[in-house]
This record gives structure tokens, C-alpha cells and sequence, in this order.
């Protein structure tokens, strides 16, 4: 199954559209979320498990997005269906990969750049705080920058590479090369839809953290079970599967 290039305009339907899906059960949408938020919040072995695992859960909601989708009902029991179809487990959990990489590079960056400020500083008898502070500042920049490329790449390298591995069964690596060249085909629309995602959720999360405790968690079970969601709907778009329809032009 190949993939296609679609208008910048898909970014925004997809958000509509994993919208529409997640309001169809959003019960069992927002607990598998719920859950995944609970995980994340266990100290160290929580983000551990995660990392690892990630995939493997998005990969249980995409498929519960599919059902819900084609006229069959969402549980939260499929939560954890990459686990129970055969021959799906190791490459989901290979998935991970990509995210691990990029970790282990953020943390060479931080001790480069931020590091090396501090070390300079306090091998320099004549360096100033302020000259300390500023190459700190210059260190803390790169090190942002990194991590957003580093974050974008990952997000390219999974996209498309998760469902394919659960709905197709294709290998992790593969799947994974092939998702960042459809990614990258389709780059604007998925900025787009990044760039939307982002600041809707900025805003939720300022809302919902008026709420001790309950509002962080509230936000990273919606935030959880909408990328598990999109997933699904992109993958359904750009491959063909089932495509989003735009809205026709205004007249001229």
C-alpha cells in the first residue's frame, strides 16, 4: 500500500476528525488515556516503561480508533492489543528505538553545550558570571533546538510506522523508513496539525492545571488518547484507506 501527498488543509481535518472519533466512545478513549497517565506519573519506572512502551499502547488505541471507526465499538481493553496479536509485540517494542536514540543524543548535547559552559567557567580564573551565564543561555538554546528536531524526527520515524506495523503487520525497521518518507512528503500538513495540537493543548493544560492534582492528569489522559488517535486517522488518510474529505473552496 503506497502512500499519497495531501494539502496542508488535511492538518486541520485531522484534528476534526480524531475529534469525531474520540466522541463516538469517549469513555474508553480518555480511560486508556487515564491509564497511560497514571503510568507516566510512577517515578522512574513509570517514564522507563513508557519509553519502551509507548508504541505498543498507541498502537492498541489506533486499533480501538479503527473500530470505533468502522462501526464497531472501542474498549479500553484494546489498550493493550499489541500485545495480544501475534507476531506484533517485538517490532511495536523496536519502535522505541528511534525515541531512545534521541534521548541518549539530548544528553550528549546537554553535557556539550551546557556542560562545557559550566567547565569553561570554572577553569577560567579571569571568566565573569555573566560571561558564565550567557554561554550557559547559548548552551540552553541549542540544547531546545535539539530536542525539537530530535522530537520531530522521532515523530516522523513512528508516525506512519505504528499502524503499519499493527494493521500490516510490515517489520519495525521498514516500517519506520517508510513512515519518514511519507512524513516527510507530507510535512506541511503535518506541521500544520503539530503546530494546532500544540497550542490547543497549551491551553488546555493552563485550564485544567487550576485543578490540583486532577487537571495535569486529566490533560495527559486527553493528550495520550489523541495522539493514539491520530495515528489512526493520518495513517487512514494519506494511505487511502479511508480519506478526509475537505470542504470545497469559497467561491471567488
Amino acid at each position: 500500500m503506497s502512500y499519497r501527498t495531501v494539502d496542508a488543509g488535511h492538518g486541520i481535518e485531522w484534528i476534526k476528525q480524531i475529534i469525531e472519533v474520540i466522541r463516538g466512545n469517549p469513555v474508553a478513549f480518555l480511560v486508556m488515556g487515564l491509564i497511560l497517565g497514571v503510568i507516566a506519573i510512577v517515578p522512574l519506572l513509570g517514564s522507563l516503561a513508557l519509553v519502551v512502551l509507548l508504541p505498543t499502547f498507541y498502537a492498541g488505541i489506533a486499533y480501538a480508533a479503527r473500530e470505533q471507526d468502522q462501526g464497531r465499538q472501542a474498549d479500553i481493553k484494546h489498550l493493550f492489543q499489541g500485545f495480544n496479536e501475534p507476531g506484533r509485540i517485538g517490532p511495536l517494542v523496536t519502535l522505541c528505538l528511534p525515541q531512545v536514540a534521541a534521548g541518549v543524543l539530548l544528553v550528549l548535547v546537554a553535557l556539550i553545550s551546557v556542560g562545557g559552559a559550566i567547565m569553561g567557567g570554572a577553569l577560567g580564573a579571569n571568566t565573569n558570571s555573566t560571561a558564565i551565564l550567557g554561554a550557559m543561555g547559548v548552551g540552553a538554546l541549542i540544547l531546545i533546538l535539539a530536542g525539537i528536531v530530535a522530537g520531530i524526527a522521532v515523530f516522523m520515524a513512528v508516525l506512519f510506522a505504528i499502524p503499519k506495523v499493527m494493521f500490516d503487520g510490515e517489520a519495525a525497521f521498514p516500517a519506520m523508513k517508510e513512515s519518514f518518507s511519507a512524513a516527510l512528503a507530507n510535512l506541511v500538513p503535518i506541521i500544520v496539525f503539530a503546530l494546532v495540537l500544540g497550542i490547543g493543548f497549551v491551553i488546555i493544560i493552563a485550564i485544567l492545571s487550576l485543578i490540583p492534582l486532577i487537571g495535569p492528569i486529566a490533560a495527559m489522559a486527553l493528550l495520550y488518547a489523541f495522539l493514539g488517535v491520530a495515528h489512526y486517522v493520518i495513517w487512514r488518510d494519506v494511505y487511502g484507506t479511508g480519506t478526509v474529505e475537505l470542504p470545497p473552496p469559497p467561491p471567488a
